[in-house]
């Protein structure tokens, strides 16, 4: 008795350790119900991930095939979309979306995923950072993960993949576990895309799960590099929606907030820089120390040409955290 409290124990508590991606984000902002757009998956209940990539569930680990009753959502090429999780993703690796067009004659809600006929394209994915303790992961404790589609996109319907590889467990074959959903989308549009051959792939058939990207071991010798398994993600030019969505696919606010924050940042330094020299009162304020405010005041009251002078040191001295900031950032961009 005791044996098989214990054994449920551990299974709930693995299932809870794993995740599906059930809510559909829609372009406005709102999670729609539990599978109301995307395919139920197999894992429903247990949470389970896939492990064999040649196996037809790794393209939507859906319960049954084709059609199956989930809704088709309308979005615009360029818009934001997202999947809302049951629990956060709790283990480390890398995310990525892909995309396919329903075959002449089929539909988003009838397309089979895992036919040899529907061609899948990468259109973002997330790459890992690296640190002293190893690698990190931009997804990693996420419940809600989002994807621009491509603006280039041709109308038409789509299954939208998300795919999360955990890796805690890769150092061998068959270690990694994929963790994934399919959402139906009909795609509105002038876009003309079309994948060239070396941009799609099957599902089976796009991994062969010897990947460098999927067996590895993350733990010793701790990596320094990772390098995704799958094609490259579609451009589309200039466009911001596919290749630029690659870095901003999971955290689409937090990006262009920092943007926003260091593009203040800047900003508010220049203006501070070039104040100095107008307004020695200003400067003062801010000085780094008080004899640097001591010289600009008395700068203050000098001649012309070294009130000049007085501005130049001052703001060489207020500035100085600032401009060691600024070689960091230059020495970083080298």
């Amino acid at each position: 008795m005791k044996s098989a409290v214990a054994a449920a124990l551990a299974l709930a508590t693995m299932a809870q350790a794993h995740y599906t991606f059930p809510y559909y984000i829609t372009p406005a902002g709102d999670v729609t119900d539990e599978w109301q757009y995307v395919r139920e998956t197999a894992n429903h209940y247990s949470n389970a991930p896939v492990t064999d990539v040649n196996s037809t569930a790794i393209a939507c680990y859906q319960l049954t095939t084709g059609d199956e009753g989930a809704e088709t959502g309308t979005v615009a090429a360029g818009d934001v979309v997202g999947l809302q999780l049951d629990t956060a993703i709790s283990h480390p690796g890398p995310l990525a979306w892909y995309m396919a067009a329903a075959p002449s004659g089929e539909t988003a809600s009838t397309m089979n995923g895992s036919s040899t006929d529907v061609e899948w394209f990468k259109i973002a994915q997330d790459t890992a950072g690296v640190s002293s303790s190893g690698l990190t992961w931009p997804s990693e404790g996420l419940s809600q993960v989002n994807v621009t589609i491509p603006s280039c996109l041709a109308s038409g319907d789509y299954l939208l993949r998300v795919e999360h590889i955990a890796l805690h467990s890769a150092e061998e074959v068959g270690g990694a576990q994929f963790y994934l959903s399919c959402t139906q989308l009909t795609v509105t549009g002038s876009g003309d895309f079309t994948p060239t051959s070396d941009e799609t792939c099957n599902f089976p058939g796009c991994y062969t799960g010897y990947e460098a990207g999927i067996v590895i071991d993350l733990y010793y010798p701790v990596p320094t590099t990772y390098t995704n398994p799958g094609p490259t993600p579609i451009t589309c030019g200039a466009d911001s929606g596919s290749t630029a969505a690659a870095s901003s696919a999971v955290a689409v606010t937090s990006a262009a907030t920092t943007s926003a924050a260091t593009a203040a940042t800047t900003s508010a330094a220049a203006v501070a820089s070039s104040s100095v020299a107008t307004t020695l009162a200003t400067s003062a304020t801010v000085a780094s120390s008080s004899e640097t405010a001591v010289a600009v005041a008395a700068a203050a009251t000098a001649s012309s040409s070294a009130v000049s002078s007085a501005a130049a040191a001052a703001a060489t001295q207020s500035t100085g955290t600032s401009s060691c900031s600024k070689r960091r950032r230059r020495s970083q961009k080298n």
